[in-house]
Formats: structure tokens, sequence, C-alpha cells
């Protein structure tokens, strides 16, 4: 077994020592050698990793104490005593989730909203450490940039963290902004005309999406960039029924989001900038098929998409610092390329805002 890494490493992202900080090529991260990754989580500028055993290590930047520890990114990969038994994980931009087989949820670190430092509770800027949060019953776990999605075991999403976009799926109250911070439900599957029975949620840098028992896609939050895939640029707080059905996955970029059928389609909209979605650069406000390709899973990084089929990795997007795993004399890949590297049986794989880390057997 062997965990890789490519993209950037300029922050410590990527778990290396060295003065080299951008790899285009996957370097494996020799402290996972023949360990078994359970999951793995990537923030904007750091990683989770859980391993058997409930063997947990964090590394990169740690500004922010989203590392679930004291100390800085020069100190590596590290690994974390938690004692309860982890069954899931997640990052954002400045902090980390755990959830408990018991249904409990662990975060650390603090979110952001564009003013700078919201907080990490009503009382305190910052959580060093992994701090309870007051809520039970949680089966799964998805992070935005700067806020938490957490769907009961009801199928019912409850959200904390920044909400100046909607996010959260909530009203946004200036009088009393710091009760984002504490974990609130935003659907219910009781009087609804739609299925609210959720299973997995999943969010950008302000936007958001879940999809539920029938596969059905649901988005809210910022949709400046057309996100939300509603054909129009109008933020929302209330849930937004997509009109693709028989949805598999979905994953949220900063200001783009990607979703794969069930019939291994891949659509796309939103900010375009980067070439993510399409050679042509220009937003897309409602979700378009982006390939007759077809692929077996999906993940977005900040401004970059990484998806696979069988053992190989095709990127686009930004490329400035290796993200697409190709070098970065091109600044953006506009067309799926190839990641040329010789992967053994791909398990798993997750991306960061710049760095992408790929987990096989060896």
């Amino acid at each position: 077994m062997a965990l890789y890494g490519f993209g950037s490493n300029i922050m410590g992202q990527l778990g290396l020592e060295g003065d080299e900080v951008f790899f285009d090529t996957p370097i494996e991260i020799k402290q996972f050698r023949n360990k078994k990754i359970i999951k793995i989580a990537c923030g904007k500028m750091h990683s989770l990793v859980l391993c058997e055993n409930n063997e947990l290590y964090s590394w990169g930047v740690n500004d922010d104490y989203a590392l679930g520890r004291e100390g800085v990114e020069d100190e590596g990969v590290m690994r974390i005593d938690f004692k309860d038994e982890i069954s899931d994980i997640c990052a954002g931009a400045s902090f980390s989730a755990i959830l408990t087989n018991k249904g409990s949820v662990f975060i650390c670190g603090t979110f952001k909203s564009t003013n700078g430092v919201f907080g990490f509770s009503r009382d305190e800027k910052f959580g060093v450490g992994f701090h309870r949060l007051q809520i039970k019953g949680i089966k799964s776990i998805g992070a935005g940039s700067n806020h938490l999605l957490m769907i009961h075991r009801n199928g019912d999403i409850f959200s904390v963290g920044a909400n100046e976009s909607f996010q959260l799926g909530r009203k946004h109250r200036i009088r009393n902004e710091k009760y984002v911070l504490i974990p609130h439900p935003i659907s219910s599957q009781k009087n609804r005309e739609e299925n609210y029975n959720f299973v997995k949620a999943v969010g950008g840098a302000h936007h958001s999406f879940a999809i539920n028992v029938i596969s059905q896609g649901f988005g809210w939050g910022s949709n400046c960039n057309g996100q939300l895939g509603t054909g129009t640029f109008l933020s929302e707080d209330l849930k937004h029924k997509l009109e693709i059905e028989n949805i598999d996955q979905i994953e949220c970029g900063y200001n783009h989001t990607i979703l794969l059928t069930k019939e291994k389609k891949l659509y796309g909209c939103g900010d375009n900038a980067q070439f993510q979605l399409s050679k042509e650069g220009e937003i897309l406000k409602g979700f378009q098929i982006l390939t007759n390709l077809t692929f077996d899973e999906i993940k977005s990084g900040g401004d970059f998409i990484v998806v696979r089929r069988k053992n190989k990795l095709f990127c686009r997007g930004i490329n400035v610092e290796c993200e697409c795993g190709q070098p970065n004399t091109k600044g953006e890949i506009n067309d799926f390329t190839e990641v040329k590297f010789s992967f053994k049986n791909i398990v798993k794989y997750a991306c960061g805002g710049n760095f992408t880390l790929v987990y096989t057997e060896k």
C-alpha cells in the first residue's frame, strides 16, 4: 500500500521535506508505506489521514490550528491522539472535523468570513485540539471552505460555520451573526413535498450540495458564478432541486460544481476561468455535459478537477502549481489530461485547494 501526492507542497500540503515545492509527477509520502488507510481528507492547504487501528495523522498549514494540535507546518506528518473510534473525517480551509462511530462530531481550527476570522464558537476564535459539538446522531460529514455540513441518522442536514452567502441553508442575520456557530437543522422530512432524506452533503467556498436517498441533488448558497446550476446568478438560502436524475456523486470546487450520474455521465457548472469545465473559459450558468467520456469517480480541488477512469487519473483546470499533475510551463490545462504515472489499483483519492493525494495498492 502506498500514498502519493502531486501539486503544491509550498506550505507542506504533501507532507514532504526539502526545497522542492511543486510536483508534477506523483511522489510517495513514505510515512504511509504499507499502512492501511481508511479515509483521506484534504482541506485548502492541509490534510488528514485515518489509518486502521484508529490512527489519525495531520499535516500542512496550522496557522489557525486546523491540524488538531499546536505547532507549525514544518513539523510535517504527525499523529493525533484521539481515543474515540473514528468513522469519518473532513477538512475545510482553516478547520478539520471528526465523526465518531457513536455519531458525535469534533472540530478544531476556525471558520473565516470575508472580514477574516469569524470564530470557532460563540465564545472562542480558535479551537486548539478537537472539541465536541453539541449534536448527536450524525452519520456523515462534509466540509466547505468555511462551513460544515452534517447528516443526521434520520436524514436531516445540520450546518455550522460562516453564512455570508447562505451556504448553511439559513438566512444571514447581522444582529445575531454568531448564532450560525451553533449546529442547526436546515432540512426536515416532515411536511415537505420533496424527499429530504439525505445521504451525503458537500461544500465549496460559499455553496453547498446534497444527495438524497433516491439520488436527487439539491443546491444552495452562493451562485455568483452559476455554481448552483440554476441558470441564473441568484444565490439561494433554500434548497434548489436539480433536474438531473440518478446522481451518484457531487463535488464542489471554490466556485464550480461537478456531478456524476449512475450512467457515468459527467456534468459541470459555475466558474470556468481556469478551463476546469470547458475549453471556452466562460461561466456555465446551468449544468452541462462536459465530455462524452465516462468516469468512475470525481473529485474537485479549488480551481481544478481530477476524475478517475479505472486506474487512470485525468485532470483539467489551473496548473500554476502543478495541480493537474503536469509541468507548470502550462498555467492552465484546458482538456482532460492524463496524469502520467503507473498507479497500482487506486483505492481512493482526494483533492485539496492546490494538491491531490492518491492511495493505491503498492
